[in-house]
């Protein structure tokens, strides 16, 4: 013991301290954990108050202080003693306070004025060390408001003589920058750090330069420059040693410098030849044989296949990706799938020499192999052989195991079946197969799109329309007729609204033929939500043949008991309305789901009945009048709220299809012509040139839809572009399995399909090209010329489209003469960015996303540009403009004659807001005392207001989904795309015509905004 007694004093703590984290270490449940700690909080409670406190024990104290607090106790009554120890000259107690302050005080606390006064004496000691210690600390500790007292401090110690403190400095403005979102910080000062003499320094500026360049990319393009030398001088060794690792130079340096060119070089063709030179140098050197030299190699392959690329360079990603693949590492293996699907995006030859390695792959023992090789197969899709392919990622997705596998091919499959479907009774078919095994992991918009295409149709003609939907019928009947087992609820759902809304235009099929599948799939479903949407089919049905069925009528009797709210509704309306069959008639219409519903909010169709029993003396209604009391009681708190409140109605729950409330048989469907297959395709070309690669980006957006409405609407699908090479799987050469003869020659010929050769055998047959319809806007202005003769100017129409991730803008040009040298420029408000710009007319160039040049546009000729406008910070109002100008062909008219045609939209909140993850009341709580910037206004409406109507009216004026609903009250919140920032309201009924809003997000400016638009 004496032994242990003598380590324990070298170590600088007691033997209380040992005895303690021994204690807790030894505690065999959180009861007996709790207990202890406890203790040991009461005994430092003692300590504190003992004025004759050994100084060299504080420290200890002080880390027994933050253990409790990181055990889940509070130990507030300690926080002064860690800010006190921070002040201290002795380094090692200085960083011990430091680390405590952070780690157990609040941001918001008043402390925290003393904490910056003490980082500002820090950070002007002579001592390098206490300064380090101080810009370590300042990062995490200073809040918003106490930024701008350090700062200035901050920014002169980018001069120091200590490499450390430089590099201490730039962190710091790294996450004063993060914090105020772009705010705060000297662009100046930054570039005086990238172009530091130590490389470490220079390092850290490279991490604020990513952020700063993901913002605003156009601004930074002039330092384009100063990164190809940069990273010219690092590949060529002028770098210290010490920053090599496995013989290659600085390779967290080179990735981080390959990322920024990324984002600066975008679209434009002459910057993308500048980094032609150091991007061959970079694949060049890089290809040393060794994990780190690959990986830098495979960050390479993501510039060139997302910038404008030029043969050559092309040729050595290929060359590369040949040594990822042909390697005994299996990560170098799946890392070369993942480069090899990269580059099927831009040219799908590059790919064939590599059939054998894939067809290899396909039976390869380890599992991220296969499935990246199905990622592969996916990206190479095609009309020619999407039928092959997506059977294939069909099977294989069935015997997933792995959900975030399932989740990823689910989307991906649907992605491809939407963009290049070859035929309608195919698309059905195989979104019905998805659905089948995977009908957990399709998005929501998938399947809305799926509804829509049923109803629209193709819009060929009227006839095969009809026919398509009777084959739905009948694909629908005969499911749900063999598979006996239990079917998943969307497909319960699905079938079950196909055959109630087209069951009639089944010539084979009767009317009591499907009132009793119908009636055995209601016995067979076990959720509520499918129930209703088989209820609701029924009650077509009997409104199309105008009686109630005795088998019917028998179960809407025995279901009028359910425990489910919405079930016994639905029995009771059906039975009701099934006693007037005029009324049901005219209730449910046959073909009736696209109709205009005109509701009359006002019900003046009552005020006869009104009026009378006034006469009568009635008295009049004034509302739902509340005491004073009450009203203070039910105010919104903003701390997590108890488990149980039997008055808290869940929003939530609403939006999902199998929810026990009266949304969920509802159907939204727009009267609008979809696009699809080859057709939406062709139309838009970056969408289907650069789909998602990336495995984990589909864990926390879309498969739960989460900055999609709630209703399920069909969406574009926006590709994304971010894709990680490395993922971890084991390091040892995986085992091929070896099938027999037979399965190798499987999957020669599947293969030999994929590539195309032996095209002539297959059953879909590629559909041709084709034209880009004429809107009625180009239509309406053909042939138009002055009454003098004169030329007419070109006309200009921008408008919105519908977008998850972007606003969507369509400019629409037309002209009745001829016009030459035409530049379109789009200008977007303040704060937002245009990006993914393309034009219908080939040859068109576009540069840096904001102009579109046309060297000619003759008489009728229509064209079309899209485009989507993002956030880069909080936008505050302006508006988006398109400005044309031209020049004519008429050598007679002057210059001053063509004047610039323009066409702007109004900036509204919902163009940039959406509804926001799945979020509860606590996490709202958190986040609403953290935003700090407010605004409260009254909303007065003259009709009525409801939780409902006032529900509605947060949704379409800004996009606000309801978290919670208590008694006149509700949380909601939205996402501002683009950046991610949540914008957080309370809503409260404070009148029958008055409301009351309160908004909270980090910027006050776009609050304003927000609520100036709800008060419109």
């Amino acid at each position: 013991m004496s032994k242990l007694y003598s380590v324990q004093n070298e170590q600088g703590h007691s033997r209380e301290f040992f005895n303690y984290v021994r204690c807790i270490g030894e505690s065999r449940s959180k009861q007996e954990e709790d207990r202890v700690v406890q203790r040991d909080l009461s005994e430092l409670k003692k300590a504190f108050a003992d004025p004759d406190l050994d100084k060299s024990l504080l420290k200890e104290l002080v880390v027994r202080v933050f253990y409790a607090e990181m055990l889940g106790h509070s130990a507030e009554f300690g926080h002064i003693h860690c800010v006190n120890l921070s002040s201290s000259q002795d380094l090692l107690l200085k960083r011990v306070g430091y680390l405590g302050t952070w780690l157990t005080v609040p941001p918001e606390h008043n402390l925290m004025y003393l904490v910056a006064s003490s980082l500002q004496r820090d950070m002007k000691s002579t001592n390098f060390l206490h300064v380090a210690a101080a810009l370590t600390s300042v990062s995490k500790i200073a809040r918003y408001d106490l930024l701008n007292a350090i700062n200035t401090e901050v920014i002169g110690l980018l001069n120091h003589s200590s490499p450390l403190v430089r590099k201490k400095a730039v962190i710091a403005m790294h996450a004063f920058y993060r914090r105020t979102r772009g705010t705060m910080g000297d662009p100046e000062r930054f570039r005086q750090a990238l172009l530091d003499r130590d490389p470490s320094v220079a390092g850290a500026a490279l991490s604020l330069f990513q952020d700063v360049v993901r913002n605003d990319p156009l601004s930074n393009r002039h330092l384009i420059g100063t990164f190809i030398s940069m990273l010219r001088k690092i590949i060529e060794h002028h770098l210290p040693v010490d920053y090599n690792y496995q013989h290659v130079p600085a390779p967290w340096f080179q990735m981080r410098i390959l990322k920024i060119l990324t984002m600066l070089v975008g679209e434009d063709t002459v910057l993308a030849q500048q980094c032609e030179d150091v991007l061959v140098e970079v694949i060049t050197r890089a290809d040393v044989g060794t994990s780190m030299g690959y990986a830098v190699i495979c960050e390479a392959i993501q510039v060139v296949t997302r910038i404008p690329h030029t043969p050559l360079l092309l040729e050595l990603v290929v060359q590369a990706t040949s040594k990822l693949l042909s390697g005994k590492n299996v990560n170098w293996r799946c890392a070369g799938i993942q480069a090899l699907s990269q580059i099927a995006l831009i040219n799908p030859d590059c790919v064939r020499e590599h059939q054998h390695v894939i067809m290899t792959c396909l039976e390869d023992g380890d599992e991220v192999i296969r499935r990246k090789t199905m990622v592969l197969l996916l990206a190479m899709c095609n009309e020619g052989n999407v039928d092959i392919i997506t059977t294939r990622v069909v099977k294989c997705m069935s015997q997933q195991t792995d959900i975030y596998a399932r989740r990823e091919l689910a989307q991906r499959v649907c992605r491809a079946v939407e963009l290049f479907s070859c035929g309608s009774k195919w698309y059905i078919d195989t979104m019905n197969k998805i659905l089948l095994c995977a009908s957990q992991y399709v998005p929501h918009s998938a399947v809305q799109g799926m509804l829509k295409f049923i109803v629209e149709g193709e819009g060929t003609s009227e006839r095969e329309d009809v026919a398509f939907r009777v084959h739905c019928v009948k694909s629908y009947f005969c499911l749900l007729e063999t598979t006996r087992g239990i079917l998943p609820d969307v497909l319960y759902q699905v079938a079950a609204w196909i055959i109630g809304e087209y069951g009639f235009l089944s010539k084979q099929l009767s009317s009591a033929m499907l009132v009793d599948r119908l009636c055995d799939t209601l016995e067979r479903a076990e959720s509520d939500g499918s129930r209703c949407w088989v209820i609701m089919a029924l009650m077509k049905i009997v409104s199309a043949i105008g009686s109630m069925p005795t088998n019917v009528e028998q179960l809407m009797g025995q279901l009028k008991s359910s425990r489910s709210i919405a079930v016994q509704q639905r029995c009771y309306e059906f039975l009701e309305l099934a006693r007037f069959p005029e009324l049901l008639k005219r209730v449910l219409p046959l073909d009736g789901c696209c109709e205009d519903v005109e509701v009359d909010e006002s019900m003046s169709f009552l005020d006869e009945v009104v009026r009378a029993a006034e006469q009568a003396g009635a008295k009049s209604y004034k509302g739902c009048m509340r005491h004073p009391a009450d009203k203070q009681e039910s105010i919104l708190r903003t701390r997590a709220y108890e488990v149980q409140q039997p008055d808290i109605i869940s929003s939530v729950a609403q939006q999902l299809p199998s929810s026990k409330v009266e949304e969920t048989a509802q159907l939204t469907i727009q009267p609008t012509i979809r696009r699809w297959g080859f057709k939406n395709a062709a139309l838009t070309p970056a969408m289907a040139r650069k789909p998602n690669t990336d495995l984990e980006s589909w864990d926390s957006t879309r498969e739960n839809g989460s900055f999609a409405a709630p209703s399920m609407v069909c969406k574009p699908m926006v590709a994304e572009k971010d894709v990680k090479v490395f993922s971890m799987v084991n390091s040892e050469p995986s085992t091929t399995v070896i099938g027999n003869t037979s399965k190798c020659k499987k999957n020669e010929d599947f293969l030999n399909n994929v590539f195309g050769r032996g095209a002539q055998k297959g059953k879909i047959p590629v559909v041709p090209p084709s034209p880009v319809c004429v809107t009625d806007f180009f239509q309406s202005f053909e042939g138009k010329v002055d009454v003098e003769g004169d030329l007419v100017p070109p006309r200009i129409h921008i408008e919105r489209s519908l977008a998850e991730t972007a606003m969507g803008i369509i400019v629409r040009i037309t002209s009745a003469s001829r016009a030459d040298n035409v530049v379109v420029s789009m200008l977007a408000p303040m704060n937002c960015t245009i990006r993914n710009t393309s034009c219908s007319l080939t040859t068109a160039c576009i540069k840096n996303d904001q102009k579109v040049i046309l060297h000619s546009l003759h008489a009728g000729e229509a064209i079309e540009i899209r485009a989507e406008l993002v956030p880069s910070a909080f936008p505050t109002s302006g508006q988006v403009m398109a400005e044309l100008s031209y020049q004519g062909a008429r050598e007679s008219l002057s210059a001053s004659y063509f004047k610039p045609v323009t066409s702007s939209l109004t900036l509204l909140p919902t163009d940039v807001l959406r509804p926001p993850p799945q979020m509860s009341a606590t996490q709202f709580g958190e986040l609403w005392t953290r935003f700090e910037d407010e605004h409260r206004s009254h909303l007065h409406i003259s009709s009525p207001i409801t939780l409902e109507y006032l529900q509605q009216l947060l949704m379409e004026r800004a996009s606000m989904c309801a978290v919670e609903v208590i008694c006149n009250e509700m949380i909601v919140a939205a996402v501002l795309i683009g950046i991610g920032e949540l914008l957080l309201g309370h809503a409260a009924i404070a009148g029958s015509h008055t409301a009351i809003i309160t908004l909270r997000s980090r910027s006050r400016s776009f609050t304003e905004f927000v609520a100036r638009a709800l008060s419109a």
